[in-house]
């Protein structure tokens, strides 16, 4: 998502929380606060979006949530998707995808 990868630049640090909060930190000088409020805007807008881009990174203790090989089956999953499967994993850790088939029917 470009606008957290945007806010990370600026000094930004997230993580998601149980729940499907997203939290975050600041580092460094503010940036102008209408650059991040509109930044901010866009995370808000798009929650489920962001919470699997989250996911899908590296949280700060340096662990990503999906293996390579997990990412790779989970390219082309719906993002709503994708956050309820981030979550289910913090839930039962060491569970893992091994499959996933679109059943989307549109």
């Amino acid at each position: 998502m470009i606008a957290i990868e945007r806010l990370k630049e600026l000094g930004y640090t997230f993580s998601v929380r149980a729940g499907g909060k997203i939290s975050y930190q600041f580092h460094g000088t503010p940036p102008p606060p209408q650059v991040a409020r509109v930044l901010f805007a866009e995370v808000k807008s798009q929650k489920a979006n962001a919470i699997a881009y989250l996911s899908l990174s590296k949280p700060s203790e340096g662990k990503a949530i999906f293996a390579p090989c997990e990412q790779e089956l989970l390219k082309d999953c719906p993002q709503e998707d994708l956050a309820g499967l981030a979550n289910f994993k913090k839930v039962f850790p060491g569970s893992r995808v091994i499959k996933f088939e679109n059943t989307d029917t549109k």
